[in-house]
């Protein structure tokens, strides 16, 4: 999974203490002469990829949202994806919380970012970071002296 520095939204881990937005935003730019539909990586799957850096605490969920606006402002943010509301007891340090292919043919406009919604108490602990990739690591490691049976 190779990440581009322009296609992170909480690049560095981002600190989760209330309800927010990504610390960036990706500005995809204007649309061209005649374009009236923006398709981001035509031919290649691109894959937002979720991971918690640090546990949480306090909190009941936590809930992913990737946005779109035309502004940078995000006046009138519009919902490209979101995760369920994820509980507690899986914000755990150095978990992937989501790799989910960018769905096509979902309108999108000039800006892209990540918010994070939090559910119940404000937490003191956990971080985040999130960004954009063409190729999502998805390798599982088993453990050690595992028989794994092809399917019969």
């Amino acid at each position: 999974m190779i990440l581009d520095t322009l296609l992170q939204f909480s690049p560095t881990p981002q600190a989760i203490t209330a309800t927010a937005a990504s610390v960036d935003q990706i500005d995809l730019g204007p649309l061209g002469q005649g374009q009236t539909v923006r398709d981001i990586g035509v031919g290649y799957t691109q894959y937002l990829v979720v991971r918690t850096v640090a546990a949480f605490n306090n909190l009941t969920s936590l809930t992913f949202t990737l946005q779109t606006d035309d502004n940078a402002g995000f006046a009138t943010p519009a919902q490209v994806w979101a995760s369920a509301a994820i509980p507690l007891a899986q914000l755990t340090a150095n978990r992937v919380q989501a790799i989910v292919p960018i769905p096509p043919g979902v309108p999108i406009e000039r800006f892209l970012r990540m918010n994070y919604t939090v559910a119940g108490v404000a937490p003191t602990t956990g971080s985040v970071e999130a960004f954009i990739v063409n190729d999502a690591q998805q390798y599982r490691a088993y453990a050690d002296a595992q028989n794994i049976a092809p399917n019969a």
